[in-house]
């Protein structure tokens, strides 16, 4: 019986599976299908295309890895997955796979990968912003309108890590040239720069401006900040720079300055030697909401004339140093040691390059005083003349020392036709105005002829014409000789008058101060005289200064005419007697 079931439930089995078959066989052709896979890029600015793809019968589907790109050397976007369907959160990765049973959209899913930092760069020209602005007084000011007006500028830039100290990328003496500096592959996170210039012509002014949204200059902070985000992929900033601001400053050690025009960039200390007309430096302020860059000083390139100020004012003179003869004779440059003198028009156009500290040069008169002396009588330091070189108005420094020769003595120093003796002491004490020459003045010494001993000068008239030889006159009219008739008309006699008041001998001295007479000097007839006789004692010594037409030789004249006529009167008497 379980056979002859068997073999029934067999057949009856075996045609149930079949039917089963072709029913599965036709539910598939009927209802299973192949779905469509399409890729969506997902981002406007991606690159690359896709073609779509079909699921196996069972809607099975292998995802691929995409053949899009996104993004470029600024910035760059990773691919984070396939978006299946409308689900945000359903993201599958490449080689997963997927069971869908309708045509699907994959979506590429980015991720921001890495940002960028456009740099411009300019520099402003002086005409730029040299406008004076009204607040606060005397500052030069720039205003934020017009900064970024200029040329472009070789630009040093440093990329820091957010600690400002980890340098990240340099970009050394980059050319700008209006067009943007990219510092790609910035990872998202916060950063700072730094920017300048190389040399020290030009300075940061402030830092930087945000130049997408208003403009903003921030102050002074030399290490800007900036972030880079998903939101935020590109940064663009604006470097400014201004030209330096150099001091300038006026010293004198001669004179004093008066109040300068800008009287609150002065130094205005008691004694006026230096004059600050601008300190040098920059700095910011804000004034009703706008903010100014300050300029104290002169900019990088300009001069002392550009300032607008009454720079360089030459030195006002006290009447003291009226006195002294000082002269002023231009500007010197502090820290040159060149030595080189600037006139005032040179001074007022050299450019500012650095801080300009001009100090006042001043000359000063001079006079000579010369010592001189007849080298026969004496030398001074071993020389005919001594000259010194002083300041005008000033006194001398030393009289120097004479060396006497024989028998002068220097008496003391004379400096006109009078030979009047000027002391010491006067010439240590006379501010000399101009060239002047002192004369060095002598006496002979005397022999002694008696208890008294006289000397004798040579050289001044003064002393020459002595009262007891003007009394000879007397002698000389001897009246046994002149009314004697035949003795006058004698001529070789009657010529000797003449000679006997000799007056042209006395001025003699004057005109011969030189020692060349001297030595016809009468050897000792003066010790017959009479010491009680003064006054032919004194006749004598004089004759030692005069020459052989002097006292002693008139003297023998006389006699001699005596004679001569004696012997004439007895010779006329003789023959008469006869």
């Amino acid at each position: 019986m379980i056979r002859k079931l068997s073999n029934k439930n067999l057949k009856f089995l075996t045609f149930f599976l079949s039917l089963a078959v072709f029913v599965c066989l036709s539910f598939n052709l009927i209802f299973a299908k192949e779905s469509n896979i399409k890729f969506d890029k997902n981002a406007p600015n991606a690159t690359g295309d896709m073609q779509s793809q079909k699921t196996d019968a069972d809607g099975k589907f292998t995802l691929p890895k995409p053949t899009f790109t996104y993004g470029n050397k600024t910035y760059k976007y990773a691919f984070a997955g396939w978006q299946v369907g409308d689900d945000a959160q359903n993201i599958k990765q490449p080689n997963e796979q997927i069971t869908v049973d309708k045509d699907t959209t994959l979506k590429a899913i980015w991720k921001f990968e890495s940002g960028s930092l456009k740099l411009d760069g300019y520099k402003l020209t002086n005409d730029a912003f040299r406008t004076v602005s009204q607040y606060p007084k005397f500052m030069r000011g720039i205003h934020t309108n017009i900064a970024g007006v200029g040329r472009t500028a070789q630009l040093k830039a440093e990329l820091f890590k957010e600690d400002g100290t980890t340098l990240i990328k340099t970009l050394d003496n980059a050319n700008i040239d209006n067009k943007e500096y990219l510092f790609s592959d910035l990872k998202p996170g916060k950063y700072k720069i730094k920017v300048t210039l190389e040399g020290d012509h030009y300075v940061l002014l402030g830092a930087y401006a945000l130049a997408e949204t208003n403009n903003t200059i921030t102050t002074n902070d030399p290490l800007y900040e900036f972030e880079i985000t998903e939101q935020n992929q590109k940064v663009s900033l604006k470097a400014f720079f201004e030209p330096k601001a150099y001091g300038l400053r006026t010293i004198t050690d001669v004179g004093t300055f008066t109040k300068p025009t800008i009287s609150d960039q002065c130094d205005l200390s008691a004694d006026k030697k230096t004059a600050i007309y601008y300190t040098g430096g920059n700095g910011f302020y804000t004034y009703r909401g706008v903010k100014y860059a300050i300029h104290i000083g002169i900019y990088y390139g300009d001069n002392a004339n550009q300032t607008g100020l009454n720079a360089l004012e030459v030195p006002t003179l006290s009447d003291a140093e009226k006195e002294k003869g000082y002269i002023f004779k231009g500007w010197s440059l502090v820290g040159d040691t060149s030595g080189k003198v600037y006139t005032q028009e040179e001074a007022l156009n050299i450019k500012a390059t650095d801080h300009l500290r001009f100090k006042a040069v001043w000359d000063r008169k001079k006079v000579n005083v010369t010592f001189a002396t007849n080298i026969e009588k004496g030398l001074i330091e071993g020389n005919a003349s001594s000259t010194q070189e002083i300041f005008y108005g000033e006194m001398v420094n030393k009289i120097p020392t004479v060396t006497e020769k024989g028998e002068f003595k220097f008496v003391g120093w004379f400096v006109d036709l009078t030979k009047n003796i000027v002391p010491e002491d006067t010439i240590k004490s006379t501010k000399v105005t101009k060239d002047i020459t002192y004369y060095a003045k002598y006496k002979k010494a005397e022999k002694q002829v008696s208890n008294s001993s006289t000397q004798t000068d040579p050289e001044t008239p003064q002393v020459n014409p002595n009262p007891p030889v003007n009394p000879n006159p007397p002698v000389n009219p001897n009246p046994p000789v002149n009314p004697n008739p035949p003795v006058n008309p004698n001529p070789p006699v009657n010529p000797n008058p003449p000679v006997n008041p000799n007056p042209p001998v006395n001025p003699n001295p004057p005109v011969n101060p030189t020692p060349p007479e001297q030595p016809v000097e009468p050897e000792k007839p003066v010790k017959h005289v009479d010491k009680k006789k003064k006054t032919v004692e004194s006749v004598d010594k004089k004759q030692q200064n005069l020459p052989q037409t002097g006292i002693s030789n008139n003297v023998l004249l006389i006699n001699t005419s005596l004679l001569s006529g004696l012997v004439v009167a007895v010779v006329h008497l003789k023959k008469r007697f006869k």
